[in-house]
């Protein structure tokens, strides 16, 4: 079954299904296509943390020339501790561009935290090929544990929280000193508050 934007309210919508990575095991699962969503939306106020396997491509929803994100927090404070794994894959809207980007948001006034079961030794967000992460959106997005993607990263609207020192990824390098990489720089800031 396709859809575009796919709101989760409750923590265990994705089902029951146990899946097992290296990163541990999880219930439930979702994929998410280039020009498709996942939203996070608090109910009644309460936060909701979902701890799924999520696969995310592409810049989410494109309303407007740019997209909305594939992961986004529509109201509240949500948190995502289930792994996430980059990846193009083709899906409801044209490639995106530049290729291999994948957006992450929060809507005015909401958060998004991204992080692991152990944000110090276990990445949040790997990947399958090389990428990038793109901040949209006005409200907040926290990345607070070790992320393992090697693209750069962009902030194009809101607040983008790094609470660890290899939150935006690695690359890898030769030097065996420092196998872990090279910590990655924001590559564009606007409209910051």
């Amino acid at each position: 079954m396709f859809i575009r934007a796919l709101q989760l309210q409750n923590p265990s919508a994705l089902g029951a299904g146990l899946f097992t990575t290296p990163s541990g095991s999880f219930f439930g699962s979702a994929v998410v296509l280039d020009g498709a969503a996942v939203q996070l939306q608090s109910s009644a106020g309460s936060p909701l943390t979902v701890a799924s396997l999520l696969t995310l491509s592409g810049t989410g929803i494109d309303l407007t020339g740019t997209g909305t994100g594939a992961l986004v927090s529509t109201g509240g404070s949500n948190t995502w501790t289930g792994p996430i794994v980059l990846t193009p894959l083709p899906g409801f809207a044209p490639p995106t561009f530049p290729s291999g980007q994948v957006a992450v948001g929060a809507s005015t006034g909401a958060t998004l935290t991204i992080t692991s079961a152990n944000p110090t030794t276990t990445a949040a967000i790997t990947e399958t090929v090389p990428t990038g992460l793109l901040k949209v959106d006005p409200g907040t997005v926290i990345l607070a544990s070790t992320n393992a993607y090697s693209g750069g990263t962009e902030v194009q609207e809101g607040a983008l929280d790094i609470q660890n020192p290899t939150s935006l990824g690695i690359r890898p390098t030769a030097n065996a000193g420092n196998p872990l990489g090279t910590v990655q720089r924001i590559t564009t800031i606007s409209n910051t508050r």
